[in-house]
């Protein structure tokens, strides 16, 4: 039980701590683009999208940032967003490269996209909107994310995932308890320095 309560404190303030710097390099990326507003808006999307799919928060944000950095549209982002999840889902491709070649593609470069989904024309990639021109891929890969999510894998998944999101929300609370006792971290540093002795002998046993 010690041992497992020490891995789940050290492992829950690392993932913590990455949490944390995840959120605010896709705010900053928001707040430069001037959507600084729609931050706490984005990232209740992103939760919601992460819970409905195979998809980590982790995963989402630097795609998030990306496309928004593309359209300078939330909205427009959000879409794509999806748009890639469903092909990523479809194709087997990792998702931050189908964003990469969406966010080219709406910037008139579709060479990626079509290295990605084999069989996509040219004309139907001749468009100056990108979501009329990815008809195709939305009539073929819409609702992917969603099945597969339903699929055992994905609801095994869905379970990491919550234990992943349990054990941030461990760390975040023991990061919170620290900076509301900065007073008390030395003492806390010291006992867990002399825990490392019987923590040995727990090893040997």
């Amino acid at each position: 039980a010690a041992v497992h309560a020490a891995k789940l404190a050290a492992d829950g303030v690392q993932a913590a701590i990455d949490e944390r710097a995840e959120v605010d390099k896709l705010a900053t990326a928001l707040t430069n683009l001037g959507f600084e507003k729609s931050t706490a808006a984005v990232e209740e999307w992103i939760s919601a999208q992460a819970q409905a799919t195979t998809f980590t928060d982790s995963s989402l944000r630097p795609s998030m940032a990306l496309l928004a950095g593309a359209t300078k549209d939330i909205t427009e982002a959000q879409g794509l967003l999806s748009l890639a999840m469903d092909i990523s889902v479809g194709t087997g491709k990792d998702l931050d490269s189908v964003s990469q070649a969406l966010a080219k593609a709406y910037a008139g470069n579709t060479g990626a996209l079509k290295r990605l989904v084999p069989g996509i024309t040219d004309a139907q990639l001749a468009s100056d909107d990108l979501f009329a021109s990815t008809g195709a891929l939305s009539e073929r890969f819409t609702g992917q994310a969603a099945a597969a999510a339903d699929t055992q894998a994905g609801k095994i998944g869905e379970v990491k995932d919550a234990f992943g999101e349990l054990q941030e929300s461990f760390g975040e609370g023991f990061l919170t308890g620290l900076g509301d006792a900065e007073d008390k971290t030395g003492d806390l540093a010291t006992s867990l320095y002399d825990l490392q002795e019987p923590m040995e002998d727990v090893g040997q046993t």
